[in-house]
């Protein structure tokens, strides 16, 4: 059994210990380091429906490593009894299993916040739907999406097909790379058009430049190149201006079912000026 890669996305630095992110993979048991002190922390996307595995346990003081779980709950906390070695965790949710092989360390991990990779847990568009239905991306509709985003209330009773399995999410997820900073405040998933819509900010120190070269949808470990950008107004110096961007799919042309459960961050990756967005809807 191969041990997965622990995925930091921001660590921060809390009372010696560190405040981690890492990406759930079910086919890959994840590290997590634990101390005998204070307890590491896990926090799941999704409420928490099994825990087994072999040397631990909630009340047995001579297994190597307690936990507590508070039922109902996405948490888990765990803690080692002060006996060196490791143990493996499996973790139920959503239906699915995760492992995690728990290893003692003198600088555990205080927090680790979980999240679900792209392809998880999210809502599936029926086969002959996806058969049947190819994937439309242009300007004409991703401005129609962010229409449609904006006037749910509005446009349901009239295009009930195309909210079919209609979600939204509030959120505040932060990125920064080098002078522009992104935060992402909504998002919107249609289903049966593959797509998801961002409502987001964006700063950046170069005025009225936006950096789109190749402007992306970060989620964990991999990227998603936009489909379409709106500004309602250029860029101001220093000033955070509203902006939306679509995902049709994958962003390059195939269906990607993702879940609107995940984290996502915009991430301007190039910052070369190559295009001006002076756009209203």
């Amino acid at each position: 059994m191969r041990l997965g890669t622990l995925l930091v996305v921001f660590p921060l630095l809390v009372s010696g210990a560190i405040v981690d992110t890492a990406v759930l993979d079910p086919d890959s048991p994840l590290l997590v380091e634990v101390g005998s002190g204070t307890p590491t922390t896990l926090q799941f996307p999704s409420t928490i429906t099994a825990i087994i595995g072999s040397d631990i346990s909630e009340s047995d003081e001579s297994a190597r490593f307690q936990y507590s779980h508070p039922e109902g709950s996405n948490l888990i906390s765990i803690k080692s009894t002060g006996q060196a070695g490791h143990a493996f965790m499996m973790v139920q949710m959503n239906g699915g299993i995760y492992v995690f092989a728990l290893q003692t360390s003198s600088d555990p991990t205080l927090v680790l916040r979980l999240t679900l990779p792209p392809n998880e847990g999210q809502l599936e568009v029926a086969e002959e739907r996806v058969l049947s239905e190819r994937l439309v991306v242009n300007e004409q509709k991703c401005r129609q999406l962010i229409n449609f985003a904006r006037n749910p209330d509005y446009f349901k009773s009239h295009m009930p097909k195309t909210y079919e399995g209609f979600q939204t999410k509030d959120c505040d997820y932060e990125h920064r790379a080098g002078s522009v900073s992104t935060s992402v405040k909504t998002v919107y998933r249609f289903p049966i058009e593959d797509a998801l819509v961002f409502k987001a900010d964006i700063e950046s120190a170069y005025g009225n430049i936006l950096p789109t070269a190749n402007l992306q949808i970060a989620v964990g470990s991999k990227r998603f190149p936009v489909s379409f950008v709106l500004l309602g107004e250029r860029l101001e110096l220093g000033k955070r201006m509203e902006v939306w961007v679509v995902l049709v799919g994958d962003g390059g042309g195939r269906r990607g079912h993702i879940s609107i459960d995940n984290e996502f961050r915009l991430t301007p990756e190039s910052l070369r000026p190559t295009q001006i967005l002076n756009s209203a809807p």
